[in-house]
């Protein structure tokens, strides 16, 4: 899954959802929750654009980018790969690319 992240701090990752659909813009009134929140594994790990890990104290500073992430069996997510710009622009444009449901 990849996502846009609003904020994060340890252990709570909040992402943006994509903006539904005109429809359901219209049968909800404009009041879709515009973000969705993941709980965050004890043992997640976390890589930088440059493929260094990152300790979770630094969570904070990934908001407004790009990641990727990988879900545990515990339903947590365990792994986040922050994404460069480049790597974001072409992953979004895979047809089984899969973004916070909306």
């Amino acid at each position: 899954m990849v996502g846009f992240v609003d904020s994060a701090v340890y252990p709570v990752i909040t992402l943006k959802r994509p903006k539904p659909s005109l429809l359901r813009q219209v049968i909800t009134i404009g009041l879709y929750e515009k973000t969705i929140s993941y709980p965050l594994s004890v043992s997640i790990r976390i890589r930088d654009e440059t493929n260094r890990f990152m300790v979770y104290g630094m969570l904070p500073k990934i908001a407004g980018k790009f990641v990727g992430i990988k879900m545990g069996l515990d339903s947590r997510i365990s792994q986040i790969w922050v994404m460069t710009e480049a790597e974001a622009t072409e992953y979004v444009t895979r047809p089984d690319t899969l973004f916070p449901p909306s």
